[in-house]
């Protein structure tokens, strides 16, 4: 085998060890705080892929993060999963009119009211 088959063969095969990755990484965590009128609360919030294509998926967990850091002191912690942590205290299924379902923990009662009804709004389904 000459250089270029080997390097082929190796960026192949890293090619479908990075696939088997991202496709194992069907969900994004964030965790953080931010400060709204001189409130800090805590964010920890998962994003669940049911369907979207990976890369697409890897950009949407991207871009929250993005907006978390510039609503809060500090881009939130953002941790690939295989799934969402259990424990959600709800969670919006065809978020964004999106095969995606948002988890959320770490909510107060209106928080949580707010996000139902900005889930319902866009056509989600609230459980």
């Amino acid at each position: 085998m000459n250089r270029i088959q080997l390097a082929s063969l190796a960026a192949l095969g890293s090619l479908l060890l990075s696939g088997t990755t991202l496709a194992a990484d069907n969900a994004c965590l964030l965790e953080g705080s931010a400060t709204f009128g001189g409130q800090t609360i805590e964010i920890r919030d998962c994003l669940q892929n049911e369907g979207v294509p990976a890369e697409q998926f890897t950009q949407m967990c991207n871009e929250l993060q993005e907006m978390g850091a510039q609503m809060g002191d500090s881009a939130p912690e953002m941790t690939f999963l295989a799934a969402c942590p259990s424990g959600a205290l709800g969670r919006c299924e065809g978020l964004l009119g999106q095969p995606l379902s948002g988890h959320y923990y770490n909510q107060d009662a209106d928080q949580l009211a707010a996000v139902q009804n900005a889930c319902e709004q866009q056509n989600g389904v609230w459980r």
